[in-house]
């Protein structure tokens, strides 16, 4: 874990740690817009309160909310 501006921040095997799913899925989570991140040089971190959103639902349920708003084109 890295700490910047009193920000900590979870590298991607971290992640895969904590939550217990593959850096595959880490990279499907941040393409999707699910779980936010941050490039530092070339690594790819993720804030602590993202996390915490992440974990509580927040974000999930906000990429859910988007998705329903989204016009289709037919």
């Amino acid at each position: 874990m890295r700490v910047i501006n009193g920000i900590k921040m979870f590298s991607t095997e971290e992640l895969q740690k904590l939550l217990g799913v593959t850096s595959r899925t880490i990279s499907i989570m941040r393409t999707n817009g699910i779980l936010p991140y941050t490039r530092i040089g070339r690594g790819l971190y993720t804030s602590e309160e993202a996390l915490a959103e992440y974990l509580n639902g927040k974000t999930t349920e906000l990429r859910r909310r988007e998705k329903k708003e989204e016009p289709t084109n037919r």
